[in-house]
């Protein structure tokens, strides 16, 4: 039934927001091992995380849901990579992000029933097949696309000629006409 409830919910926000944006962490402790949580409403072992509330920031939302979850304070965070994927009329976006070096002060709560760490090469039996697809990234400190489509972190350059002197004055040596981005070429 809270499966169902929850689906619904998605279901209806959707209709208004139609992108989800959400954020994801990979928490790593000293010895090298992430923590994998059981939610009270999937099935599996995944990495801990959330909804991005209207205007908030990913890493703030980050920060706010893994103290709500796990007791997680302080630790570096890093952004590791962004994933979209197509879930009915919905585009789903997710902010992937390594945290080292935070303390987890973890009660079972409403959401996160259990964790536990594992080493990202080994992921736990029963983990869900997205999570272990993160950790198999995680380990080869590489995104790798399948189902998800990774987004990249920085905006390629597009493919422009270079301006040429007669480009930039114009046949007659008077200066040419700006396009609307503000340069001849």
């Amino acid at each position: 039934m809270q499966l169902f409830l929850i689906s619904l919910f998605v279901m209806l926000r959707s209709l208004f927001r139609p992108v989800a944006f959400g954020v994801a962490g990979a928490i790593f402790d000293s010895d090298g091992r992430v923590l994998l949580v059981r939610q009270t409403y999937m099935t599996g072992w995944r990495l801990p995380g959330g909804a991005i509330g209207l205007g908030e920031g990913p890493e703030t939302a980050l920060r706010r849901e893994l103290h709500e979850e796990l007791g997680l304070t302080g630790g570096r965070v890093r952004l590791f990579g962004i994933y979209s994927r197509k879930l009915w009329w919905l585009t789903h976006v997710v902010a992937l992000y390594v945290i080292e070096g935070g303390e987890i002060d973890f009660h079972p709560n409403l959401e996160i029933s259990a964790i536990r760490w594992d080493a990202p090469q080994a992921p736990a039996p029963g983990a869900a097949p997205a999570t272990a697809r993160r950790l198999a990234e995680l380990a080869a400190g590489a995104q790798q696309g399948d189902r998800w489509r990774t987004l990249p972190l920085t905006r390629p350059a597009r493919n422009r000629k270079p301006c040429s002197k007669t480009a930039m004055t114009g046949r007659s040596g008077r200066s040419a006409p700006k396009t609307r981005r503000g340069s001849p070429c």
